[in-house]
């Protein structure tokens, strides 16, 4: 599925998320495209892949019983 990022606009198939925290609060929270991930990456932000809806409900989940 294609989305955009909220930085530059463009259509792209893979999402990355870029964070950055001060003091514990969350200033910045973008989805943005790989280009802007590596960017956001060399300025030394967080920035982490995010899974596809689809290929994360494939993944096996472990019950833990209480």
């Amino acid at each position: 599925m294609a989305s955009v990022c909220r930085r530059c606009d463009q259509v792209t198939e893979e999402l990355y998320r870029v964070t950055t925290k001060h003091r514990g609060d969350v200033l910045l929270n973008l989805l943005v495209c790989l280009s802007c991930a590596r960017q956001a990456k060399s300025l030394g932000l967080s920035t982490v892949k995010v899974e596809s809806v689809k290929k994360a409900g494939k993944t096996k989940r472990v019950a833990v019983s209480a």
